[in-house]
């Protein structure tokens, strides 16, 4: 699809308010981003063109792996403390707005990732779901990543499993384990693999 041009506006409205914003904290060195949404639209080097032209702020268009990498060291940085990543098989899920991603490491080394185009927000715009619905979508996200990690990996081989994702999160909580740090969610593998 084609992101409108009521949205552009209404983007480029929230970057020059964003950029005072950073002006007035004395922010001189900042990058913008975008990820699946913009990529995918049809409209994306027009868009990013018309966001320059009006705000002299550079869009970078994230490829899929430079995107999961980010998320990767956010969540690595967030959890140091709790898991051992330099000694452990985690198997981290990723779900947001426009996309997926799965990521399977074993001691501290990334060994398999793999991306879907389809997230949260693609569900609801898409398929036109009412809330309730998504999570029935995102078991069956949540069981065709499994079955692309087990053409891999032992499942039973990992040893913590975790996802990025408050929607994803909060059907996962049905497993009764409480262990979440805002925005990451950790759960057993008998949880897991029960589930």
């Amino acid at each position: 699809g084609i992101v409108s041009n009521t949205t552009i506006s209404d983007l480029i409205s929230i970057l020059k308010n964003f950029k005072q914003v950073l002006s007035s904290y004395n922010v001189v060195k900042y990058k913008t981003v975008a990820t699946s949404s913009i990529r995918d639209s049809a409209n994306s080097e027009a868009l990013t063109e018309r966001i320059f032209n009006e705000t002299s702020i550079d869009v970078e268009i994230l490829q899929p792996i430079v995107e999961i990498e980010i998320l990767y060291d956010g969540v690595k940085k967030k959890i140091q403390d709790k898991v051992l990543l330099n000694k452990s098989n985690i198997c981290m899920f990723f779900i947001s707005a426009g996309s997926s991603a799965i990521v399977y490491q074993s001691a501290g080394h990334i060994i398999f990732t793999e991306t879907f185009n389809i997230g949260t927000l693609r569900l609801f715009k898409i398929l036109e779901l009412p809330e309730k619905s998504v999570n029935f979508y995102l078991e069956n996200i949540i069981r065709k990543y499994i079955n692309s990690l087990l053409r891999y990996i032992d499942l039973k081989k990992i040893d913590e499993f975790i996802v990025v994702n408050d929607d994803l999160i909060n059907f996962l909580k049905k497993s009764n384990e409480k262990e979440k740090t805002s925005g990451v969610y950790n759960i057993s593998r008998k949880n897991f693999l029960e589930w």
